[in-house]
């Protein structure tokens, strides 16, 4: 769970903020029905790759067109929002612990996780590709592990530059003031963004070394957005600034909910007509140009959501719910488990006469049934305990 001590008796900082929790668990789960969909995404159906990297089960004999509507719009915020909350709680725990054993701390989370998984249930869950004639060798691959080695690498550079320049990053947050801060976030996800957009082609995936790839297109959005989480962490979960009206989803009065959904639908409205009408754009303004505005409403819309959704939670999930603490709980080992679920499920129904817009939907229910189950179970095991903290 997210836990934050308190540093005074007379103004305390909650023991948990329950609505980061649900949040991020929620997020999770979308993560489960997000896979669910992929391997009936046209798009992705016809990418050449030899060999699945990214994906480990496409079925090309099931195209659903609403999974290319969901693979437009989801990587707009998830990931986003998971370096966002990660780097939220980053100040605090290097203060408290110091640089070598935060990273410790890190590396017990993420490291040992990932080298398990990786080694013992990632041949299983590329298996079925195999079996279908898609990937000549399970072998290793990450899938949806990227995110904790790339995550790693971030709190490693954070160390660095907390160890360096802590006097200059303390200095700078103390003197923005909030319409700098939100110019520097919107300007920041702009510059993270646009250089990079169309290194990687149509999929966004380079291999590296082994087993390791990396979303370079989203690369520099995902750095902007741990470091915002520190940034604003830093700021806002201190309880010497609680009163203080400095950053909106944490201590603004809470918007209206038609305010917020404008904040959401609107920047993403203009993404989606601007993507889908990018020929268009394209005979009117040229290639360039073109895509300078489609990558840029990506980036605003992305912040938009972000920020929506966690106005949102704060609004309506700020008090303890029994269903969400239990999810909450077991949602890090659903995200490390489930794409094995995912892919046997989509790998069983491959053969099943099953209507092509049932699959994605059995999927869902079944993964996230199976996985929550799962993660409950090897979270009582001793061995797993330790390394699958919330």
């Amino acid at each position: 769970m997210t836990r934050i001590p308190p540093t005074s008796s007379h103004d305390a900082v909650p023991q948990r903020i329950y609505w980061i929790d649900y949040l991020r668990a929620i997020n999770i789960l979308g993560t489960v029905v997000f896979h669910s969909f992929l391997a009936y995404s046209p798009f992705v159906q016809k990418l050449s790759f030899s060999l699945l990297i990214a994906f480990p089960f496409v079925d090309r004999h099931a195209p659903l067109p609403i999974s290319d509507l969901i693979l437009l719009v989801r990587p707009i915020f998830s990931m986003q929002l998971m370096f966002f909350i990660s780097g939220l709680f980053a100040w605090r725990g290097l203060v408290k612990r110091g640089p070598l054993l935060y990273l410790k701390l890190r590396a017990q989370r993420l490291l040992v996780p990932l080298v398990f998984v990786t080694v013992s249930l990632m041949p299983l869950t590329y298996l079925p590709s195999h079996l279908i004639g898609e990937n000549p060798a399970p072998g290793l691959h990450l899938a949806q592990l990227w995110f904790l080695w790339v995550l790693f690498s971030f709190d490693m550079l954070f160390v660095i530059a907390f160890y360096f320049f802590r006097n200059q990053i303390e200095f700078l947050i103390r003197s923005l003031n909030n319409i700098q801060v939100y110019f520097l976030l919107i300007l920041g996800v702009l510059i993270g963004y646009l250089p990079l957009a169309n290194v990687a082609g149509d999929s966004g995936w380079v291999p590296l070394v082994g087993p390791f790839i990396l979303p370079i297109s989203r690369l520099g959005l995902y750095i902007v957005y741990f470091f915002a989480g520190i940034i604003m962490g830093s700021r806002c979960l201190a309880s010497s600034v609680q009163a203080t009206n400095y950053f909106s989803p944490f201590s603004a009065p809470l918007l209206r909910v038609k305010t917020i959904t404008l904040i959401a639908l609107a920047p993403l409205t203009f993404f989606i007509i601007s993507r889908l009408s990018v020929n268009y754009l394209i005979n009117a303004f040229g290639v360039f140009y073109a895509w300078i505005l489609v990558n840029a409403s990506y980036a605003i819309s992305g912040l938009a959501l972000v920020a929506a959704l966690l106005l949102f939670s704060k609004k309506y999930l700020s008090t303890q719910r029994a269903l969400l603490d239990n999810l909450s709980s077991n949602s890090y080992c659903i995200y490390l488990i489930h794409y094995l679920v995912v892919v046997w499920i989509q790998y069983i129904l491959y053969y099943s006469p099953v209507a092509i817009l049932l699959k994605p939907v059995i999927v869902v229910m079944v993964s996230i049934v199976f996985s929550w189950l799962l993660a409950d179970l090897l979270r009582r095991v001793p061995l797993f305990k330790p390394y699958l903290l919330a």
